[in-house]
């Protein structure tokens, strides 16, 4: 949908594709087109980091593949029978942390059977909204509740933080309190709608070893010439 308003008027046809393709080549998520029979028909940048580091999907002959035969044929099943209902398939990796999620469903209208999908790696980063802003409790109880989120024990939040076991237990109770919820399992279905996985944080370069500097006094000290 284009909206017809004012100011949306002269961002309209060739504009908004290219604003779109832009935006979505640029995304955080890996994207991907793809025909029924696996052919690759477009993805972002992020889809092709993903196929490019140790992910068990890869890219052969323009074909999205897994690299163990036996779950290809599946991952090639569940293509075919998309429709325009978002549908999962989970691609296994050599560990938990290596599995990939896709969310896929057929585009609509497309002259080929295409099918639009959406990846995730198992090691993608965890995002979190304001959950303060969200949930209407305070900043130092929507920290809490962010480190219970990725993981964190109330003792490890509390060495984290600095604060006392018995303070973090007592800003937890008045989350449940503020929230009108009795437990962790309630909590977290509260805040499901605020957590976003990207992909994972690229390594930054290391940068080259710097020469060992002379300390300040020694720096203008001239070498001594022996005498003949």
């Amino acid at each position: 949908m284009i909206a017809n308003g004012s100011k949306g008027a002269d961002v309209v046809g060739e504009t908004v594709s290219l604003l779109l393709t832009r935006w979505t080549f640029a995304a955080p998520y890996p994207l991907a087109l793809l025909q029924k029979n696996g052919r690759l028909v477009w993805c972002n940048a992020a889809a092709m980091r993903l196929l490019q580091g140790a992910s068990p999907m890869v890219l052969r002959n323009g074909l999205l593949q897994t690299r163990k035969a036996n779950t290809t044929s599946a991952f090639r099943a569940w293509l075919k029978g998309l429709e325009d209902e978002p549908s999962f398939h989970v691609v296994r990796g050599e560990a938990p942390q290596g599995n990939v999620v896709i969310q896929a469903m057929a585009v609509s209208g497309a002259a080929d059977d295409v099918v639009g999908c959406r990846l995730r790696g198992a090691n993608a980063r965890t995002e979190i909204a304001d959950l303060a802003l969200a949930l209407g409790i305070t900043p130092a109880q929507s920290g809490i509740v962010r480190r219970m989120i990725l993981g964190s024990s109330l003792e490890q939040i509390s060495d984290e933080t600095g604060l006392s076991i018995t303070t973090v237990r007592t800003h937890l109770r008045n989350i449940y309190a503020r929230l009108g919820i009795s437990s962790r399992d309630e909590l977290f279905r509260l805040c499901l709608p605020y957590v976003f996985l990207d992909e994972p944080e690229r390594p930054r370069p290391t940068p080259p070893p710097q020469p060992a500097r002379k300390p300040w006094g020694q720096r203008f000290v001239r070498p001594h010439r022996s005498s003949r």
